[in-house]
């Protein structure tokens, strides 16, 4: 019997051509993002989400008395206004696409309320051979965000890889796994409880469960 081997879909030369044609054409119609406006909830609920209590985000009294006059929107909010930017790629079907960086260049803030339009296309396409994978190819977005007055926010260039798996399946191995250790998330710190998360999930060690009976309140204000 013939060892089987990668069944995996590759980079071909057509449909390389096919992506390259795209290179400065503006995409016509985007993927619908998450979010429209920068609603005081929209803003509030992404600044939550990611962890971020800053009360020039979350709380208008706080916010009125600086600089700005309003809450605005946190910088990387702008990544739920744009699936480009958030990581929708197009060409090379099947080829695995992996995150691989960006690059932001402000020019205004997102006030509370501003209607955010984009405009995108694929700028470059840069061939990498990898010790990982093989071919890669780098595929780079270009993003603009535009307020409702029509005014430039934010320059968004967004780094993207493509490469053909080659791994062979039959080769693949597993390792044994070992039992989840239990401990009482009430008793540990934060950083406690991400380092514990990070050796389960990294480096092999046993799974960790947090059990928590009591959940923290969460508070919104900080001092500066």
């Amino acid at each position: 019997m013939n060892k089987k081997t990668d069944s995996f879909p590759r980079i071909t030369e057509e449909e390389l051509n096919n992506l390259k044609s795209r290179i400065g054409v503006k995409i016509s119609r985007d993927p619908e993002p998450w979010c429209f406006e920068a609603t005081r909830d929209n803003i509030r609920h992404y600044a939550h989400g990611i962890g971020d209590d800053n009360p020039l985000w979350c709380e208008p009294d706080y916010a009125a008395k600086t600089k700005y006059n309003s809450i605005i929107a946190l910088p990387s909010f702008l990544f739920s206004t744009s699936r480009i930017a958030s990581g929708y790629v197009g060409g090379l079907p099947g080829i695995h696409a992996m995150w691989a960086g960006a690059n932001w260049k402000w020019h205004l803030p997102v006030f509370r309320n501003d209607e955010i339009s984009t405009e995108s296309y694929l700028k470059d396409l840069v061939e990498h051979q990898t010790q990982f994978a093989g071919r890669a190819i780098q595929q780079i977005y270009h993003v603009d965000f535009f307020n409702q007055a029509g005014e430039l926010n934010f320059l968004f260039l967004r780094f993207e890889f493509k490469w053909s798996k080659k791994i062979d399946k039959s080769e693949l191995t597993f390792k044994k796994r070992f039992s989840p250790l239990f401990l009482d998330s009430s008793f540990l710190s934060i950083s406690t409880a991400i380092t514990f998360a990070f050796l389960a999930n990294v480096l092999g060690t046993p799974p960790v469960i947090l059990v928590s009976k009591r959940l923290p309140r969460h508070n919104t204000r900080s001092e500066f």
